[in-house]
């Protein structure tokens, strides 16, 4: 470099632009860094430091707190004759904590970085499957990364830090220690400053330029070591209770149509309605009935990992669940109180543009048994009376023979069951995915090693022709028509959706006349063939329990 750009090296005007720099309007905060480079080397480090004593400590450039540091110690004092040991679970930091703890192990066992075991509760984070990533959940269930960790560097979103340090009334000194070397003389500088203290309301640091005489290839060495202060929000902006801010978005519905066809709306707070009590008398009924397209669950069915569609709820793991009427073919159900008690206040908008004006019953049969005679009720809709009387026939069969007869499904394949329904709409590419999903379901995992046990089976027979032999050695009702089913559902993955679509899907169109029809009434037939193939089974199999019921 030029003798203009080594000097801005070895004054590091870099570091000082950052030093004056705002840290709160970045994204991200560096929490440890290592680096060594031809002419560089050094260390940025974090500390968590007590709002008293932030003026103490920027008056001194030195690090809070260093690397290694923050381990649990004790201390012996004498009081007399007695000895007096204590404990301190930090080491007697005077306040002063680590967020990042580098762990050191002396017996081959390598070395990591961690965050602090309370910011990570704090946030309730979680390791993703990258394993350098923390996450979390925000109140809908969208994930997103907080911290990235690895062996070279630690980073932390800007954000997370701050609501942190306001609870906790700290500030997060971001500590620097770095030398550059150049191969000039110190003599060529022009600058005769060789050193300089800087302090600021939230910044310090200590620079030094000298002759080098220890490193080859350097003739002039230039330190840096000082802090800038990261500070917390005001704890009314921390979003922790009790500051976490009220929820007042209450958007409003389409409940009905007045007498010349314009849509009539209202609010979804719960509290404004009326209800059994006498509240609200002039206002709509909290259980009044709210109509959206079918199309609104997409985006959960779509995150199987995170939602769950059940049959009359929608689940967003522990963080709030919804009661609905999902036993419609073409919309949901939900009352208009439960939308604003049960949906986060980001979720309300998204349901707002799916919502339509009734049309049709108000409520499923199957809603109105459940939530106004408090009876029970099994859901009409094929798709999910399949996936209740699925996991129900499942542990029927394990319980009297102690075998499965269709395999669990693996950690990575359960949303193949829990993300199956009859289409939403009438798109290939979803009716695809539901036929290789109850493929799965039904045939690929069929417990071949348990029934061919005592049979006398072909050769060449696969998981269908071993099925086959199994019903047949049974003597099971019915059992050309099982397989039969099988056999078209087999022929419909294979060819259509394991495969580029050509004659052979032409064939197993022509069986379910998909020309003609909707994939969807499709897809409704492929549910209802395989409720009724269970139900078979289980008749055969177990005929003490009535399976018609079901």
């Amino acid at each position: 470099m030029d003798a203009s750009d080594d000097t801005a090296f070895l004054r590091f005007e870099d570091w000082r632009n950052i030093f004056c720099d705002n840290l709160q309007s970045k994204s991200w905060q560096v929490l440890y860094h290592p680096f060594q480079r031809e002419s560089e080397e050094g260390l940025i480090y974090s500390a968590l430091i007590p709002n008293e004593v932030i003026a103490d400590s920027l008056n001194d450039h030195s690090w809070d707190l260093c690397v290694g540091d923050g381990s649990p110690g004790t201390s012996e004092t004498r009081n007399g004759e007695i000895k007096v040991v204590e404990y301190d679970r930090l080491g007697f930091l005077g306040g002063v904590e680590p967020l990042v703890l580098c762990r050191t192990f002396h017996h081959g066992a390598g070395s990591f970085r961690e965050l602090s075991e309370e910011f990570r509760l704090f946030h309730n984070l979680y390791q993703g499957k990258k394993r350098d990533e923390y996450l979390k959940a925000d109140e809908v269930g969208n994930v997103e990364v907080v911290a990235k960790i690895s062996a070279e560097r630690v980073e932390v979103r800007t954000k997370e830090i701050r609501q942190f340090l306001a609870i906790k009334e700290m500030h997060l000194a971001i500590q620097v220690d770095i030398n550059r070397f150049s191969e000039r003389s110190l003599e060529t500088f022009e600058s005769v400053e060789r050193s300089e203290q800087y302090r600021d309301k939230d910044a310090c640091f200590n620079w030094g330029i000298r002759s080098c005489n220890w490193r080859k290839n350097a003739q002039t060495h230039a330190y840096i070591m000082g802090k800038k202060l990261l500070p917390p929000l005001a704890k009314e902006r921390s979003a922790r209770w009790p500051f976490s801010e009220p929820d007042e978005h209450f958007p409003t519905f389409i409940i009905g149509r007045d007498d010349e066809g314009n849509d009539v709306e209202s609010t979804c707070k719960h509290d404004k309605l009326a209800n059994n009590f006498g509240a609200n008398s002039n206002a709509p009924h909290y259980l009044t009935p709210v109509h959206f397209r079918a199309e609104v669950l997409a985006r959960y069915y779509s995150h199987a990992d995170r939602f769950s569609v059940e049959d009359g709820y929608l689940r967003a793991g522990g963080l709030w669940g919804l009661r609905m009427d999902n036993d419609h073919r073409d919309r949901i159900v939900v009352f208009l109180g439960d939308l604003g008690r049960d949906l986060p206040a980001s979720e309300r908008d998204y349901w707002r543009g799916f919502n339509i004006a009734p049309d049709g019953p108000l409520i499923s049969r199957t809603a109105f048994s459940r939530s106004i005679r408090g009876w029970f009720a099994s859901p009409e809709r094929l798709d999910l009376a399949f996936k209740n009387l699925f996991p129900y026939f499942c542990q029927k069969w394990r319980d009297t023979f102690d075998w499965d007869l269709f395999l669990p499904l693996g950690d990575d394949d359960t949303h193949h069951f829990t993300s199956l329904r009859i289409p939403l709409q009438n798109d290939q590419g979803e009716f695809d995915s539901q036929v290789q999903s109850l493929t799965k379901l039904m045939i690929d995992s069929l417990n071949e090693a348990n029934i061919v046990i005592g049979l006398s089976v072909p050769e060449k027979a696969k998981g269908i022709g071993k099925f086959q032999c199994f019903l047949q050695d049974r003597q099971v009702a019915d059992s050309d028509k099982i397989v039969e089913f099988l056999r078209n559902l087999q022929a419909l993955r294979s060819s259509g959706v394991a495969h580029r679509k050509g004659s052979a899907y032409k064939k197993v169109a022509k069986i379910f006349d998909l020309e003609n029809r909707e994939l969807k009434e499709v897809a409704a037939e492929l549910f209802a063939e395989g409720q009724n193939m269970l139900k078979t089974l289980g008749s055969h199999f177990i005929p003490s329990e009535d399976w018609n019921r079901l």
